[in-house]
């Protein structure tokens, strides 16, 4: 083999040796792409649970909640800036009973974060007592 394509063999090794570099930094470029995408799909699907569970024992998840904010805010512009509530008397009917709402959803929404955290507080105790309980029983047991 001579100089010259010895130079183009070991060019070529090298080159091939940086596209195996770059390919093996995408593959795990999309593997880590991937696993976030999992991970944010499992936390939908527990979020969604949540709301569920929070459905069924009658009380609305935050996201609703503001989102129903919105949808008065929403309304209440409109209605702000349409002609056809020209009269004082039912604009101002229409601004007390929307302001009336938003104060009533902030205060559920508080109340939802507030009994989160009381959930959350209660069954870390919980929790905590399962484990001294299982921790007795196994030191009982031996």
């Amino acid at each position: 083999m001579s100089s010259t394509s010895m130079k183009l063999a070991v060019e070529i090794e090298a080159k091939v040796a940086q596209a195996k570099q770059a390919v093996d930094g995408l593959v795990a470029s999309i593997k880590k792409v991937d696993q976030a995408a999992a991970a944010r799909t499992a936390a939908a699907k527990r979020q969604s649970q949540v709301e569920q569970d929070m459905a069924v024992i009658g009380i609305r998840s935050n996201r609703e909640i503001r989102e129903e904010i919105d949808k008065v805010a929403a309304a209440l512009r409109r209605l702000r800036t349409s002609e056809a509530t020209a009269w004082t008397g039912e604009m101002s009917r229409a601004s007390q009973a929307a302001e009336k709402r938003l104060r009533e959803l902030r205060r559920e929404m508080k109340g939802v974060s507030e009994d989160t955290t009381a959930l959350n507080r209660n069954s870390g105790m919980l929790s905590t007592t399962w484990g001294k309980l299982t921790a007795t029983w196994v030191s009982f047991q031996a």
